[in-house]
């Protein structure tokens, strides 16, 4: 009988060590993904050849390079985007295309635009980023162009809402990339060419 009882207890202490090994694993080596932008804003998918820079065969040639066989776009909702934004840091894993040693180091430094693109039956996010302090500079100068004064974040904003940011040039500083929400995936991190 007190064997039984000593072979009962070490069983039941081998399952609760293995329980408790499982239990710190699965927490220890569970890395949260989620990032959510201070700036973010869905395009209508009406400008989603803008957006990719399909729509200009030679005004972007010096953007970034584009997606291929895309389907057409469509209109992301906030499920799409609660996806993208609980697996957004697994892009700072990604290697780009171009600029191979040059991976994203910080989300938050970024403005971001999404538009929803269809490539071979499948649903996608193109994902259009710029270096937040570059999109309030290029609005302001685009504002003393036309003669306006410098306005507040409202309005860079509101700028960011409706209008897609194309930028030629300007290396790591502008990028895009596809999010597969099927299967929560990046692929095609590009940033725009350097110029020069």
């Amino acid at each position: 009988m007190r064997h039984g009882r000593k072979k009962m207890a070490t069983k039941l202490l081998f399952s609760l060590s293995i329980l408790l090994i499982f239990f710190l694993s699965s927490n220890v080596f569970s890395e949260d993904f989620s990032f959510k932008p201070k700036y973010s804003v869905i395009i209508d998918p009406s400008k989603g050849d803008e957006v990719t820079g399909k729509d200009s065969k030679d005004q972007y040639s010096c953007f970034r390079n584009r997606p291929e066989n895309t389907n057409g776009y469509w209109l992301l909702t906030e499920k799409d985007l609660q996806i993208l934004e609980k697996n957004f840091k697994k892009i700072i894993q990604l290697t780009p295309t171009n600029f191979k040693k040059k991976k994203i180091e910080n989300l938050q430094d970024y403005v971001f635009q999404y538009v929803g693109i269809s490539i071979g039956g499948k649903k996608y996010i193109y994902i259009n980023a710029v270096v937040e302090e570059v999109f309030r500079d290029t609005a302001s100068s685009e504002d003393r162009d036309q003669g306006k004064k410098k306005e507040s974040t409202h309005f860079y904003w509101e700028k960011l809402k409706h209008n897609p940011i194309m930028v030629c040039d300007g290396g790591w500083y502008f990028w895009g990339a596809l999010f597969r929400i099927e299967d929560a995936t990046f692929t095609e991190l590009t940033y725009n060419h350097p110029g020069g």
